[in-house]
């Protein structure tokens, strides 16, 4: 017979996976875009070039660590074995999606099973760990910010930041709360069965795993341990176990590091270095927070939920520590029990220490949803456990009338709120059409694939497959980064020395430009990435414009000298003159 303990959490698997396989069995592959996170198709681009040329690149000439180590490693392999067995590309994005929702799943499990070993049960209100506390508070504010009538065009709409369905992305955030989670669960066996060698072992490895499945993360790998010295810091043998787990962790990051130096020039990732200032302290996100408090529309459109992520959190944690510690001292502290407090209290630190290294470094417009997946999901875990410290969880289990209602409701309440807050059909229907009408239409109008560098999160480079240069400087080389440090004009310089002679972006809008272009009206659009001055020795040519307007190739090219002859080419691969309706 099972136990409630199973039931529960199969009940709890079964509303986080049940609805995405129902949405995309109905939406079809096209709705697998809806899931994915813009960033995705970085990995997804490298990983493909990896099986192409033997070691990861984003332009297929030059290696590039501009990435989060063990997900796209893991990628790698499973683009392998796709390859292998000639699955088409958009069903290695839907398995890539399912393996992602697989990830989050099994930490959903983790978390389960950590309560379960800490307090010898599972918490009944679990179900509410899927769209999360995190979700449930901010929605009030999401929703508005988002969801009015200028941004209902062509994939405006946005699914609420924070559910567990969000972070089926694609991306490295399932990893990361895996890695997380199992960590969380090891720390509270060697609290409460005590530490041997193959314990803190596998402890300091799985640590070292979340150090490398998301880099930033790695503060959390530190923090951890110390739920074992907590209420015990004249404990000597605690403090060994402490330095044991952190020597594992520390010789995970030191063999990373190495390998970056061998074989990328550059120790930390390129995207890292390109999107922090540190250690200059930017007042960026102090600007937008102050606005969004004056209620200024159009930071609440771009902004709030990305600041919600850093801030919450940080407030939930405070209101979790005050309850835990200053409020009932002996409850956090006690040996053999209450490990759970013990390892959710030695995480604060590292939720607190992301929170202000984004928030001081890191503008808020370069931090997607999957940003701060342990610190959201924390969010939760906190309130479960204030939940059961208060009495609720044992209240709603004192009589079967109560358990069955709440379950009930908990699960009618949780898929209300995926029709509501996540179901987004139209959600990135824009690179959807992107993908599947103008990327066969830019490899039929190329006889040769052009090189190409593009101003945008690598949509262009991974529906055309073309050799692409990342002018934001996330995928690039060291000496790129380099440059991208430097100024986009320098990006933009490097990239005509090696023969990226076209730059796109997918969303420059051409539909406004005349039918016949000069170049006062070209550079206007080109303005926002390569300045005029550095366009000045160039003539800039509108190569292909689609049939919409909206997707355009730039050439650009040497001016001629007045010695050539008119008729004479400028420029490799030109493969046909400009047409506004491509051919297909």
């Amino acid at each position: 017979m099972w136990s409630r303990d199973r039931i529960l959490v199969l009940a709890t698997l079964g509303l986080l996976i049940v609805p995405v396989l129902v949405d995309l069995a109905l939406g079809g592959q096209r709705r697998v875009f809806g899931y994915l996170a813009i960033d995705f198709f970085y990995y997804e681009t490298i990983a493909r070039n990896y099986l192409e040329v033997g070691f990861p690149t984003f332009d297929q000439e030059y290696p590039t660590n501009g990435f989060h180590p063990v997900w796209q490693y893991t990628l790698i392999a499973f683009a392998w074995l796709c390859a292998a067995f000639g699955v088409s590309k958009l069903s290695f994005f839907t398995g890539a999606l399912l393996l992602s929702l697989g990830l989050v799943a099994a930490a959903l499990v983790l978390f389960a099973r950590t309560f379960r070993v800490a307090e010898g049960r599972v918490p009944l209100l679990l179900p509410w760990a899927v769209p999360g506390v995190f979700a449930l508070l901010t929605s009030p504010i999401y929703q508005p910010s988002h969801d009015f009538g200028r941004l209902r065009v062509a994939g405006g709409e946005r699914a609420v930041v924070g559910t567990l369905w969000r972070y089926v992305n694609g991306m490295e955030t399932g990893l990361v709360l895996v890695t997380f989670f199992a960590s969380t669960l090891l720390m509270v066996q060697l609290i409460r069965e005590g530490s041997t060698r193959n314990r803190v072992l596998g402890c300091g490895a799985m640590l070292g795993l979340l150090a490398l499945s998301r880099l930033d993360h790695a503060i959390f790998s530190l923090s951890l341990p110390l739920a074992l010295v907590l209420g015990r810091f004249r404990d000597k043998a605690a403090w060994q176990v402490v330095v044991q787990l952190w020597a594992v962790v520390f010789a995970f990051l030191v063999a990373y590091v190495v390998f970056n130096v061998i074989n990328h020039g550059a120790a930390v990732p390129v995207s890292g270095s390109v999107k922090s200032t540190f250690p200059r302290f930017t007042a960026d996100n102090w600007r937008d927070l102050s606005l969004l408090l004056r209620g200024k529309q159009s930071v609440w459109v771009h902004d709030a939920w990305r600041l919600s992520q850093e801030l919450l959190p940080v407030v939930l944690a405070g209101a979790y520590f005050w309850f835990t510690v200053a409020l009932r001292p002996n409850l956090g502290f006690r040996d053999g029990v209450n490990a759970l407090d013990k390892v959710l209290l030695a995480a604060v630190p590292g939720l607190l220490a992301i929170a202000v290294y984004n928030f001081g470094f890191v503008r808020s417009d370069f931090q997607g949803h999957w940003y701060f997946p342990v610190s959201v999901v924390l969010c939760s875990a906190f309130a479960l456990r204030l939940a059961g410290r208060f009495g609720v969880d044992e209240w709603l289990t004192s009589t079967r009338r109560r358990t069955g209602v709440a379950s009930i409701a908990s699960a009618l309440a949780v898929l209300a709120f995926f029709r509501w807050g996540h179901y987004r059909p139209n959600f990135n229907d824009d690179i959807v059409e992107f993908y599947v009408e103008e990327g066969p239409r830019l490899r039929a109008f190329y006889d040769e694939p052009p090189k190409v560098l593009e101003f945008y999160d690598a949509v262009f480079a991974s529906a055309t497959e073309f050799p692409t240069m990342n002018g934001y400087g996330l995928v690039v080389d060291a000496e790129a980064s380099k440059a991208r440090k430097e100024s986009l004009d320098a990006v933009f310089r490097l990239a005509m020395s090696r023969g990226f002679d076209r730059i796109v972006s997918f969303n420059l809008d051409g539909s406004r430009l005349s039918e016949d272009p000069g170049r006062k009206e070209l550079l206007g659009v080109l303005r926002r990435y390569v300045s005029e001055d550095a366009l000045a020795p160039y003539r800039v040519i509108l190569e292909y414009r689609s049939e919409s307007g909206r997707h355009l190739v730039f050439r650009v090219a040497k001016k001629r000298s007045r010695r050539r002859k008119r008729g004479r080419r400028a420029g490799k691969g030109n493969p046909k003159r400009f047409q506004s309706t491509p051919p297909g």
